[in-house]
């Protein structure tokens, strides 16, 4: 069986273009449409712990019995739509850099460069935007937090899309079709951003870690995990 190093999620099909369009300078925007006002960002938060999979217990598990190892962890926001402030100019992005292992090997992990739709990997020492596409070559990019994107039940804002002022997410980053015996490392650091659309200024900024070491154990007598 292959090993897959990814993260597992469907978060959306990309619409559209994220800034507004019509040709304004950063001023006249802000003096418009209001500026972003982060007024609460919790993440991480509801952090599994190393988790495996299967596991009836957690929603997020592959389908099929899949083997998965990783840890799911939830992203929240909240944005002020008092005097100024704009809650659609608010968004959430997030980076990742780090590796996974599998038997002292480094496995590659894929993601997409959202400006240009050129491939890229992951990168032990920079972050790079977690986005990948839902199919290669040509398939659309998804991204965390863009509002221009469908709502999904683990990428969305409340209560409506394009306005709303609250953001949901979460992740289970992690390596799929682990063999018994494998011998496995996860180690990621990310890097949660609020954002300004329009500017691109980073409002808020949060980083954590995932790590998850171990051996993939052989299935018991008589079938299964």
């Amino acid at each position: 069986m292959k090993t897959h190093c990814l993260h597992e999620r469907n978060i959306g099909i990309k619409e559209g273009s994220e800034d507004e369009p019509i040709s304004l300078t950063p001023d006249q925007r802000r003096g418009i449409f209001g500026v972003c006002c982060p007024a609460g960002f919790n993440t991480p938060t509801r952090r599994s712990g190393n988790t495996r999979c299967p596991d009836n217990t957690n929603s997020l598990c592959p389908p099929a019995g899949r083997a998965k190892a990783g840890e799911v962890f939830y992203m929240r926001a909240s944005f002020s739509s008092g005097e100024g402030c704009a809650c659609s100019r608010c968004e959430y992005r997030q980076y990742v850099r780090g590796e996974f292992k599998i038997n002292g090997k480094r496995c590659r992990h894929r993601l997409v460069n959202p400006r240009t739709g050129r491939r890229i990997f992951m990168s032990k020492s920079s972050y790079r935007e977690d986005a990948v596409r839902v199919t290669w070559p040509s398939g659309p990019i998804t991204r965390y937090g863009d509002r221009n994107a469908r709502r999904s039940d683990i990428d969305r804002y409340e209560p409506d899309q394009h306005t709303g002022c609250a953001y949901q997410g979460i992740d289970f980053p992690g390596i799929l079709d682990l063999n018994p015996g494998d011998r496995f490392v996860i180690d990621l650091k990310f890097e949660g951003r609020i954002i300004e659309t329009g500017t691109g200024r980073i409002m808020r900024r949060r980083r954590w870690r995932v790590y998850y070491a171990g051996v993939w154990p052989a299935a018991p007598a008589g079938g299964g995990q």
